[in-house]
């Protein structure tokens, strides 16, 4: 007599996917691909931007200070690891070179992230202005510069999508016959960009704001813009993000 049904072990049963399992595996799967693909694409170091270094340290004139200082940032900066593609400019700082510089921005592709660093003296011109004067300009006989508005024109023409201008104007307060003992160059600087690049499109660090000057710091022989713009981006800023 055969046992009843309820005393059998009934048969194994072999469920299928449900229906759409598949489906759900294979969504969940490029799910955690994209979210690792984003982590490592998050993860990777951020490529150095295109810098264009233009320290004026070389100037002929004797009515120009030296600035060693200047020329410590320079090679602090430019001989780092912080930037480490660009042309180089220590041969381009006489004007028709500088300006030659400013112009080859305009071939940076799209993709760059740039960064333009000037630095030279400067000094206030009638109607507000501004003059950058270039290693051959000789202010006791021709007093003949670039203007900072064609400066910030160039940079602002970079088609890099990022783009930085860092501008250290050294004012040569120590000689009446390269400017006025107190011209206050940085208090003309925010009004010069704004008619030059109306509408923004253009970020520009100053070493110093209206009313303030650049100051020599003797312990590290360098300006103390250039050397704390130099340990920040190095990683002593980190804290303060």
């Amino acid at each position: 007599m055969p046992d009843p049904l309820w005393t059998q072990t009934p048969p194994a049963v072999r469920r299928g996917p449900a229906p759409g399992g598949r489906f759900v595996v294979a969504a969940a799967a490029a799910a955690l691909l994209g979210v690792v693909g984003g982590l490592a694409t998050w993860v990777r170091p951020v490529p150095a931007p295109y810098f264009v270094p233009l320290w004026v340290t070389q100037y002929r004139s004797p009515a120009f200070p030296p600035s060693p200082a200047a020329e410590a940032d320079r090679e602090a900066i430019r001989g780092g690891t912080l930037f480490t593609r660009g042309p180089d400019t220590y041969g381009s700082q006489e004007a028709t070179l500088f300006l030659r510089e400013l112009q080859a921005l305009a071939a940076v592709p799209t993709t760059e992230r740039a960064v333009v660093y000037v630095c030279a003296y400067a000094v206030p011109t009638a109607g507000g202005g501004v003059t950058v004067y270039p290693a051959d300009a000789d202010p006791t006989r021709d007093p003949a510069g670039v203007p900072l508005p064609t400066i910030f024109e160039r940079v602002a023409a970079c088609p890099a999508r990022n783009k930085l201008l860092v501008l250290d104007l050294i004012e040569p307060v120590g000689d009446v016959r390269v400017g006025g003992l107190r011209a206050d160059v940085p208090a003309r600087v925010p009004g010069l960009l704004a008619k030059a690049v109306p509408g923004g499109g253009l970020l520009v660090l100053t070493a110093c704001g209206p009313g303030q000057t650049t100051h020599y710091m003797p312990a590290v022989e360098r300006t103390a813009f250039g050397f704390y713009f130099e340990h920040g981006l190095s990683g002593a800023a980190r804290a303060y993000n």
